[in-house]
């Protein structure tokens, strides 16, 4: 079974955790409407997850995936079978919450210049249960199991 991942930072995934459940984020906040819950099909890292940093005027760089790690308390990742997932093209459709196409080139452009490639995104079109996740930590260069004391995963 081919797995999909929502990846996050340890300050990231803490939120989820908590909360039992995966929120839309940034799409959320640009678009201003309902929007999907982002996954990939890469299965280390996706780029665009990567912690940012803003400078005081008001640029932005994304930082590596060892600083994000070292920054953002390390990584988790939340999966989902991709036959569970939608096409991160209907994002732009009636399905996907009707987001503005202008609105999805950016982001697209966006993940690009972040060292994604969008065509390997996917995404679930209401918030995500972790009760329907694999869930997973980056203990070194391995994805470990978060509920199987730590034995390697490679999700593939």
């Amino acid at each position: 079974m081919r797995i999909a991942w929502h990846y996050a930072t340890g300050s990231r995934a803490a939120e989820i955790l908590r909360d039992g459940v995966i929120k839309p984020d940034l799409i959320a906040a640009v678009a201003g409407k309902p929007a999907p819950v982002w996954f990939s099909l890469r299965q280390h890292w996706e780029p665009v997850a990567s912690e940012e940093l803003r400078g005081p005027d008001g640029s932005s760089v994304r930082l590596s995936l060892e600083e994000s790690l070292a920054r953002g308390q390390g990584a988790w990742r939340f999966g989902l079978p991709v036959a569970e997932l939608r096409s991160w093209r209907e994002l732009s459709g009636s399905a996907g919450g009707g987001v503005d196409r202008e609105v999805v080139r950016a982001l697209e452009r966006a993940g690009r210049k972040a060292g994604s490639d969008p065509t390997l995104w996917l995404i679930a079109l209401e918030p995500v249960q972790l009760s329907r996740c694999t869930i997973q930590h980056l203990h070194g260069d391995h994805w470990c199991s978060a509920d199987h004391g730590g034995e390697n995963a490679d999700g593939d």
